[in-house]
């Protein structure tokens, strides 16, 4: 699967900085726990109840709900808030997509993945 988009915390407030990876199926949370060392956990587009966002001055943090986080939630961050963005419209669209039966397997341009964040843009509201 083509990576969509991918995005990293920011570093002097992260050492090891974690990344997100998101594919046309799955979001990636890479914990970079110390050198050399890391720690993935892979959400299911399907299994995603909802995702969150906390805008800050300059960063923000995402919050994934699925099946078993559903009351606490999994926090990721804090990523530049045009980062955070981009990726939380793009996860919300690749969400709506999927709802609809949409097959988002093929998207493979960056003209498909602007379709999906906007198509994210317009759900979130």
């Amino acid at each position: 699967r083509k990576m969509l988009y991918k995005i990293r915390t920011f570093f002097p407030f992260d050492l090891f900085p974690d990344e997100i990876t998101i594919d046309s199926i799955k979001v990636n949370h890479i914990s970079h726990i110390f050198f050399f060392t890391e720690q993935v956990n892979t959400y299911l587009l399907e299994n995603i109840k909802s995702i969150t966002m906390e805008i800050f001055l300059l960063f923000s943090r995402l919050i994934f709900f699925d099946d078993k986080t559903l009351t606490t939630g999994v926090v990721i961050g804090p990523f530049l808030k045009k980062d955070a963005l981009r990726a939380y419209n793009i996860i919300q669209g690749l969400m709506a997509s999927l709802k609809r039966k949409v097959d988002t397997t093929t998207i493979e341009t960056e003209r498909d993945i602007n379709k999906i964040a906007q198509i994210g843009m317009v759900s979130a509201s």
